[in-house]
C-alpha cells in the first residue's frame, strides 16, 4: 500500500510517497494544498493514504516516510549531506535512470550543464532536460544541480518544482552565492 506525508519545512512544504519498494515521490511546494493536489495528480485513482506525523497506529512504512522526511528536510536546511541510505524506487525509462544515476554523482556545491551531462552519456542536452523534468524524487536525485550553459548573469533554468526552489537549493549547497542583503 502506498502512503504519503506532507509537512512544513522552512520556506514551504515537502511531500513524500512510499510503499514497501521505497520512496516513489519527493516533491517541494509552497503550500500543503498544492502538494496534496500534486499527490492526486501524480497517482490518480490509486492515490496513496495520507500519514500524519502524530498517527498513533504508525507502521514501519509510516516510520520510513517520517525518517525520510526528517533526513530530506535536514538536507534542505543544510544540517546533513547524507541522503545515500534512502531506499528509492526510481520509475523511468532506462535512459532516464542512466541520467538520474549520473546526477546523483554530482557533488554538493557543484553544477553541470545539460550539455556536459549529455556529452558524458553520448546523448543530447534536450534529452537530459526531459529526463530531469521526469524526475519524481526532488532533492534526492539532484536535478537542481543541472543548469543551462551560462552567458552573463547566472540563470538557474527550469525546475519541476519551480525556479525559486532550484535557486534556493543551489544557494544552500553553495553552488551559487546568496544574494547580497545590503
Amino acid at each position: 500500500m502506498m502512503k504519503y506525508l506532507v509537512n512544513t519545512i522552512e520556506g514551504g512544504h515537502l511531500a513524500l510517497a512510499a510503499d514497501a519498494l521505497g520512496l516513489h515521490w519527493v516533491a517541494l511546494g509552497d503550500t500543503e494544498q498544492e502538494l496534496v493536489a500534486a499527490v492526486t495528480k501524480q497517482f490518480g485513482a490509486h492515490s496513496p493514504m495520507r500519514v500524519g506525523p502524530e498517527d498513533p497506529s504508525r507502521s514501519w512504512l509510516d516510520t520510513t516516510l517520517l525518517n525520510g522526511f526528517i533526513k530530506i528536510a535536514n538536507y534542505i536546511h543544510g544540517r546533513t549531506d547524507d541522503l545515500l541510505d534512502l531506499r528509492l524506487h526510481m520509475q523511468g525509462s532506462t535512459y532516464q535512470r542512466r541520467v538520474w544515476r549520473q546526477l546523483m554523482g554530482i557533488p554538493r556545491g557543484l553544477t553541470l550543464t545539460y550539455t556536459q551531462i549529455a556529452t558524458s552519456l553520448g546523448s543530447h542536452a534536450r534529452a537530459v532536460g526531459s529526463a530531469c523534468a521526469a524526475n519524481d524524487l526532488a532533492v534526492v536525485i539532484p536535478c537542481h544541480r543541472v543548469v543551462p550553459k551560462q552567458q552573463g548573469d547566472f540563470k538557474p533554468g527550469e525546475y519541476r518544482w519551480g525556479p525559486k526552489w532550484k535557486q534556493r537549493l543551489l544557494m544552500m549547497e553553495g553552488a551559487i552565492p546568496s544574494p547580497d542583503p545590503s
